[in-house]
């Protein structure tokens, strides 16, 4: 019998929650290769959601 370790899943925030979209990206006259002069493309992205929690006093 083989153990297999459970993953924790956190469950999606509510819909009706505020969003704000925080995108980094590098300037424009980066975006070119410095070795062979070809437009660079977008290698991967990561999404996450964080809550921000004020206490209140």
């Amino acid at each position: 019998m083989a153990y297999t370790r459970k993953l924790p899943r956190r469950e999606r925030l509510a819909s009706s929650l505020p969003r704000q979209e925080i995108v980094h990206d590098i300037s424009d006259d980066e975006k070119t290769c410095e070795c062979c002069g070809t437009d660079m493309h977008r290698m991967g992205e990561d999404v996450s959601e964080k809550l921000d929690f004020i206490p209140v006093y």
